[in-house]
């Protein structure tokens, strides 16, 4: 009997409110409250395994979250592995970071330094740097369209081709344009159909006026590459000279290519002093 007495003042004692008064409870909920919440994806980027961070990076660039776009500044000089570096360069191309242009110009440099680089890494930074349309690269691009490497020779020929465009560009771009003229006569078009087919595109979208002589050459052969004829269409467009829309014109008439008509039509709308809406009414008949 006198243990249960005990107990029984034991439990009354316990529950006591003198013993826990309530302002201690609710001092200790207040502080977990006022604890900052945990960022989980934050956590993940800075601690988290290579295929989460993936994960959590693909998320952001679904929902063009801008929000870690400076704490992945670190990350990318970091990581050595290629897919995040990808996926930093897309997520950071879809929210026009404008801070991420530093640490691209740097990959770019590296080959230029002969610095250990990784091809894939140095590509992401190029289409990164030619979405943005960043006019500072520009320099950095030329160099590298001389490069032995074609794959990084000919990414880098695209963009100066996306980045002419930009206000300011001419002074950077003028008299550069010869030196990939002469990369397009000496190329193999076979052994380098990729970088062949990049000049020839950037030449047009450059409206480099010497090099419309060696693209009406390729457009006319019926020994070429088919995609070097069709892109050399369009360019020959571009460039807009007379002469060369006579070419382009009796392509679109005689070819029995049926894709090669197409882009010699597409070529012949973007000549600027020609009317083609009769070609153009035709082609739709």
């Amino acid at each position: 009997m006198k243990i249960k007495i005990i107990g029984i003042l034991l439990a009354v004692i316990i529950s006591s409110p003198l013993i826990y008064p309530q302002e201690s409870v609710d001092e200790v909920s207040s502080q977990k409250s006022s604890e900052p919440e945990v960022d989980r994806r934050e956590e993940i980027i800075l601690y988290g395994i290579d295929d989460e961070v993936k994960t959590v990076l693909s998320d952001l660039q679904r929902e063009k979250i801008d929000k870690y776009n400076e704490l992945l500044l670190s990350v990318i000089q970091e990581t050595r592995n290629t897919d995040i570096i990808q996926a930093i360069y897309r997520l950071w191309d879809d929210t026009s970071y404008k801070d991420g242009l530093a640490v691209a110009r740097e990959e770019l440099n590296k080959v230029l330094v002969d610095e250990d680089f990784d091809s894939t890494t140095v590509q992401s930074a190029i289409a990164f740097i030619a979405d943005q349309k960043d006019i500072e690269s520009l320099p950095l691009l030329y160099k590298l369209s001389d490069e032995r490497d074609s794959r990084l020779a000919a990414s880098s020929i695209r963009a100066l081709g996306k980045i002419h465009q930009v206000e300011g560009s001419e002074e950077l771009t003028e008299g550069n344009e010869a030196m990939l003229l002469e990369r397009l006569k000496k190329e193999d078009p076979i052994a380098e159909d990729d970088l062949v087919a990049a000049l020839i595109v950037t030449l047009g979208e450059l409206r480099y006026q010497p090099a419309a002589d060696e693209l009406s050459g390729i457009a006319e052969d019926s020994g070429a590459s088919a995609g070097h004829r069709r892109l050399a269409c369009v360019s020959l467009g571009k460039i807009g000279r007379t002469v060369d829309y006579e070419i382009v014109e009796r392509i679109f008439f005689e070819s029995e290519d049926a894709t090669l008509r197409s882009y010699a039509l597409a070529g012949l709308a973007e000549f600027p002093d020609q009317d083609t809406a009769e070609i153009l009414i035709q082609a739709l008949k």
